[in-house]
């Protein structure tokens, strides 16, 4: 239990590198190629499709502990600058810890399942790993090195053009059915003539940034111009 509970500040320690080697990184786009993604993202409304599943829903999700019993509860989701989960900030409710702390989502053995997320672990290994996991917290949410996300902050950001240009506002992230990864965002555009069109953006095309303590969603203008025709048409 010991060498466990070691392994486990081990990894949250090393996070920030070891995590973001492991993920590939966001595929560079074109404006065919969004066009064709847009096109199939937004085949049928975004939020009824069954491939996607929103923040809102993420953030309901229970924690379990390895025999699926409910131990906590979700509180917000950190995200690498490719779309990964990176950490889950978590509220261990149900076994009466403190305060909310981060967990390493893939490498402490999270997985999802129906109800939510299970962990590797039972409720003992859970309360024991707990003073190391709140010791580590700024390691685990990011740091001030790596390029972290909380997904609760980018909800409602501003949408710009990289010549600083407001298109809209992003209005909710599209995380793949085991909830491990973003993909796609969906975005109200509200420029000129467009009011209040909502559709599905590829990632690819997304850069998340802070402005004055505020996070931003920035898009290159040739992308957002067309982002802004497509909704237009359609």
């Amino acid at each position: 239990m010991k060498t466990y509970l070691a392994l486990c500040v081990t990894i949250l320690s090393g996070i920030s590198i070891a995590y973001a080697v492991e993920q590939e990184k966001k595929p560079s786009a074109s404006p065919v190629q969004l066009q064709k993604e847009m096109n199939d993202e937004n085949r049928i409304d975004p939020m009824q499709n069954p491939r996607y599943v929103s923040s809102a829903k993420i953030m309901k999700r229970h924690i379990l502990d390895n025999a699926s019993g409910v131990v906590g509860e979700v509180e917000d989701i950190i995200i690498d600058e490719n779309g990964y989960v990176a950490s889950l900030y978590v509220d261990f409710d149900r076994l009466r810890l403190s305060e909310p702390t981060y967990m390493a989502f893939k490498d402490l053995d999270a997985e999802s399942v129906t109800s939510g997320y299970r962990l590797g672990m039972n409720k003992k290994e859970i309360e024991e790993l707990y003073p190391s996991l709140l010791s580590s917290i700024e390691t685990a949410a990011g740091g001030d090195e790596g390029k972290k996300y909380s997904v609760k902050e980018l909800i409602g950001s501003n949408v710009v053009t990289d010549e600083g240009d407001s298109i809209g506002n992003l209005e909710d992230m599209l995380f793949d059915q085991e909830g491990s990864y973003v993909r796609g965002v969906y975005l109200n555009i509200n420029y000129k003539t467009v009011r209040n069109k909502a559709i599905a953006v590829p990632l690819s095309v997304v850069n998340f940034e802070q402005d004055n303590g505020k996070m931003r969603v920035m898009i290159e203008k040739k992308f957002a111009d067309l982002i802004v025709k497509y909704a237009k048409d359609s």
